[in-house]
This record gives C-alpha cells, structure tokens and sequence, in this order.
C-alpha cells in the first residue's frame, strides 16, 4: 500500500487526493497472496463486479445469475458459510 500512495503522489503531486481512492479502491480489490482473496471479499462475501466483468462476465458473475433459480434465503446462507471458510482459511 505505501508504494501505491508514493507512486501516486509522485505522479500527482498537486491533486493526488483525487485520484487516491481509485488507488485505494484498487488495493482493496486485488487478490492478495498471503490471504488468498481479495480484502473486499473476506468484507462482503463476494468478489467486487469492476465494469469489465459487466461486459465480459466473470465466473463468479455467471454463477450469481444461475444461483437466481435458488430461494433468496438459502442462496444468502450458501453465500454466508462460503464466506465463513474463507475467512478461515485465511487464520
């Protein structure tokens, strides 16, 4: 993360507070190696759906929309203990 706030203000010196949450926003999407997701996911459950994956949907974009003939509650339930294992794991 420090090397992302220097190479924004090194890029950006008079306005990188405005760019620094796209900076941020992409730190917190990334896969991290050590914890094996992305801290957005271990947050909300669920990968983050960035404008590409709209176009070109993503496996995890896919799924969701074939989990849609699966009752509302069991589909949040699915999602709650896949979320419970990843955190985990991550321990």
């Amino acid at each position: 993360m420090i090397k992302i706030i220097k190479k924004i203000v090194a890029d950006h010196h008079k306005n990188w507070h405005n760019v620094f949450f796209n900076a941020l926003w992409a730190y917190r999407v990334t896969p991290k190696a050590s914890i094996g997701n992305s801290p957005f996911f271990l947050v909300c459950g669920k990968e983050a759906i960035l404008p590409p994956n709209i176009f070109l949907p993503s496996l995890q974009l896919s799924q969701s929309l074939q989990e849609d003939e699966c009752p509302t509650m069991q589909r949040k339930i699915n999602t709650l203990i896949k979320l419970e294992k990843e955190r985990e794991k991550t321990k």
